[in-house]
């Protein structure tokens, strides 16, 4: 029987991951190579905002503009927390170090940019997906207003799964505002 119990706060302190093997991390993927977010997105209609924001500003004022955003605690607190919900935790300095890290690897930059849509899986893979004799799920928050409504019931056409689990007044990031209803809906497939 799964137990849920209250979401921790999102944090880490700067010694549960030495600078040490960072840096070798990214030497190891170098700038030559794209990374997750430069890879085949597929056409969610979410993110659509980031092609105006390309074609109204030039490269530098873009990187600026990047640059500047990804340095402000309360922007990045700010957008956490309307694509969280009022159930998701306080982010505390640790955690805002967290979800400001993956856009500051090498290769990040370009790839917001090169961007079209939200990243996820090529369609190839979906559709592979949709063959493998598997139970699956598709858990979305009701009140996500990063995705188009219909992608929930999209997802699930595209994997084979049943009809989408929505998670009532939750949001895009419903896993941690959710996560006892999240893991009941998969665990009830």
């Amino acid at each position: 029987m799964f137990r849920c119990r209250p979401s921790p706060s999102a944090s880490r302190t700067r010694n549960d991951r030495p600078r040490r093997r960072r840096r070798a991390a990214h030497k190891e993927a170098g700038p030559e190579e794209p990374g997750f977010l430069a890879r085949n997105p597929l056409n969610t209609g979410a993110g659509a905002g980031a092609t105006g924001l390309q074609a109204a500003l030039p490269p530098p004022y873009r990187t600026t503009l990047l640059r500047l955003a990804l340095r402000s605690d309360w922007l990045i607190r700010r957008i956490y927390e309307s694509n969280c919900g009022p159930g998701c935790p306080h982010l505390d300095r640790a955690g805002v170090d967290q979800w400001r890290r993956p856009f500051q690897v090498a290769g990040a930059e370009n790839g917001i940019w090169q961007m079209t849509g939200i990243v996820g899986l090529p369609a190839a893979r979906v559709a592979a997906l949709a063959g493998v004799p598997i139970s699956k799920a598709v858990v979305f928050g009701a009140a996500d207003d990063v995705f188009a409504g219909s992608a929930p019931y999209e997802t699930a056409r595209r994997i084979g799964a049943p009809a989408p689990i929505l998670i009532p007044g939750a949001r895009h990031l419903s896993f941690i505002s959710d996560p006892c209803q999240v893991a009941t809906a998969i665990t009830s497939e």
